[in-house]
């Protein structure tokens, strides 16, 4: 496994910005970068909203991101098994905060251990960790979950995440993640 990053606290991207209501609410996305695209970003003459691609080279995961970590990793906010902990809130921190904290860049070593171990992950666990009164009681983002979100609402986008990682991992490239 690669080295650990940066450690980032995941809760500091679950607050509103100051000032801010809600608004449209947390949502995550990720590129696929390459190491050009990495080091523009990294001097910040390149926003990843302004990095081209489409699925699964950028992947929306919209207000799924929090559940999805919640059932990877067993944690609320902070920590988790490695390398599960960082494929929704990995990577070296960098630019301005975008309003749940600055876009995060993981390294290509990172996405293919990332692909590595989501592949390794089996639904029937993620179904077993499912427990929809228990996210509510924990506010599990976006906070209102029933009992079929796991087939319904996460599964797809469980699919979209691991595309994104085999898509990076089989290109040797690395990803940004940012949550808006």
């Amino acid at each position: 496994m690669p080295r650990t990053p940066r450690p980032v606290r995941l809760a500091t991207f679950a607050r509103a910005p100051t000032g801010q209501a809600g608004g449209m609410g947390m949502i995550w996305m990720s590129w696929a970068v390459d190491e050009g695209q990495a080091r523009d970003l990294l001097a910040g003459d390149l926003d990843p909203h302004d990095v081209p691609g489409s699925e699964p080279a950028v992947v929306d995961l919209d207000k799924a991101w929090h559940g999805l970590h919640w059932l990877l990793t067993g944690t609320e906010y902070d920590g988790g098994p490695e390398p599960l902990a960082s494929a929704l809130m990995g990577g070296q921190p960098f630019g301005d905060d975008a309003g749940y904290g600055p876009p995060r860049l993981l390294t290509p070593e990172w996405a293919r251990a990332i692909d590595a171990a989501l592949r390794a992950v089996p639904d029937d666990l993620l179904r077993q960790r499912f427990d929809a009164g228990r996210m509510e009681e924990l506010s599990i983002y976006p906070d209102s979950w029933h009992p079929s979100d796991f087939e319904v609402y996460l599964t797809p986008y469980l699919e979209m995440l691991r595309d994104h990682y085999a898509y990076a991992a089989s290109r040797d490239l690395g990803t940004v993640q940012q949550l808006t």
